[in-house]
Formats: structure tokens, sequence, C-alpha cells
């Protein structure tokens, strides 16, 4: 294949994918826990010395761009937010599921009256168990170091954990807020480094307009390596029409 053709044929193929994050950001702008998606585009230099294994001289990287989100009052009663890094640990229904990791505190009840998230993910507690609440024994209450008390009686303490850097970086995504790790590992307690607020729900900051933006930056960026493809196919054809 021409050299060229190649090249800006593995720049769209980048965009596209600058054009799916932007897209994902913009459908859950409103997605409490949400953690945007960030396609990091390489340019010719940093892939230089894997051009001879032909794997395009444009590529793409999607990362999750973990950061603080906004605040917003919520009108559910057991809604919470994080303000810090950590992340609420959750389990799917069964003894063996997978625990996973998310900041989305929109929970609710199930019939057994445990604390799951809309997803029906266990919310686990600091000692790996269900969160059992009483749909008699009045308001509950959930203070910043994840201590959840209805009336005078303790239901159990949040498990709010954290990860260094490097390993949050590796975090798999497995659903719009949920995130597993690649391994083994098993994150921290935050001891108090991130704090829960009650009647909160966190919000990904700016998503909407800024996956709006991307998705025309996007658009404009494939329409003129379009462009490009068809110049360099008009070159070639005047080319060969020229050595006859």
């Amino acid at each position: 294949m021409n050299e060229a053709l190649y090249i800006a044929a593995s720049g769209m193929t980048s965009v596209q994918r600058m054009l799916d994050g932007a897209t994902h950001n913009t459908v859950n702008a409103e997605t409490p826990g949400y953690q945007k998606h960030q396609i990091v585009l390489k340019n010719f230099g940093a892939v230089l010395d894997q051009a001879d294994a032909r794997q395009g001289l444009v590529t793409a990287d999607e990362v999750i761009a973990f950061e603080q989100g906004e605040f917003r009052t919520a009108s559910n009663p057991l809604a919470l937010a994080l303000q810090g890094d950590g992340f609420l640990v959750v389990r799917p229904p069964g003894p063996t599921a997978e625990v996973a990791y998310t900041r989305n505190g929109d929970l609710a009840l199930n019939a057994n009256g445990e604390l799951i998230t809309r997803a029906g993910y266990h919310v686990l507690s600091a000692e790996e168990k269900p969160i059992t609440l009483s749909a008699v024994e009045g308001p509950v209450t959930i203070n910043k170091d994840g201590t959840i008390m209805q009336g005078a009686e303790e239901k159990g303490v949040l498990q709010v954990v954290d990860f260094p850097p490097e390993i949050r970086d590796t975090l798999v995504p497995v659903g719009e807020t949920l995130f597993r790790t690649t391994d083994t590992y098993r994150p921290t307690l935050t001891d108090g480094a991130t704090t829960v607020e009650q009647g909160f729900l966190e919000y990904p900051k700016a998503a909407g307009v800024k996956g709006l933006i991307n998705m025309l930056m996007a658009n404009k960026n494939y329409e003129a390596m379009q462009k490009a493809i068809r110049s360099i196919d008009s070159v070639n054809e005047n080319l060969l029409r020229n050595t006859q």
C-alpha cells in the first residue's frame, strides 16, 4: 500500500476512536460517578520505532481520566458522593462473585434491605459483608467516615478504598461506572483520605460540553483525512496515467 495512504488511514482509525470516546462521554454526562474516557493520540515521532512493524504511524490510546467531579444535591436519602480519590467496594450477588469498584453513590435497598447500587451490586462494609438496613427504624445517616447509622444503631462502615496512581491507571472498566483490577491486587482503606458526603451525587465535570466539542473536532479531522486520501489517490492516478 502507498505509505501516504497508510499514514492517512491509520490517522482516520485513531480519529474514529476519538469520536467514539467523545460520544461515550457525552452520553454519560448525567451518569453519577462516571469517569471520562480520554483518547490520547500519538504522533509520528512517538511511534516511529514501531513504523517498521506497520502498526500505524498515527495511533490512539484510551485512558480513564480519573478526576474529582462536581457535586449535585440528590433527592435520594441514600445517595452519597466521595470527596477524594477513593472508591466504594461492591460485589454482585453470589458468594464467589468478583468485587468491583465504583464512585457511583446512587444507592438503594433491595427486597432484603441490603444496600445496593442501581445495577444490583451489594455495597460492602469494611468487614467485606453486605450492609443491611431496616425499613422501619427511621432515617439513615451516613457520616463522613462512612459509618452508617440508623437511629442510635450502627449498621456498618462503608469500605472506601484507594489505589496508588500506577495501579489506578490500570483499572479496567466493566460498566459505565464499575472498574476491576487486572490482577489479584486489593487496594487499601483510605483511612480518612476520602470522605463521604451524604445527600449528593458526583457527576463528571463539563462532560457534555467537552464531549460535543471533541465530537466536532474529530469530525473535522476525519473529513480532512478523507480529503487527503482523495488527493493522494488523485496524484497516484495521474502518475499512473503519465507513465503509460
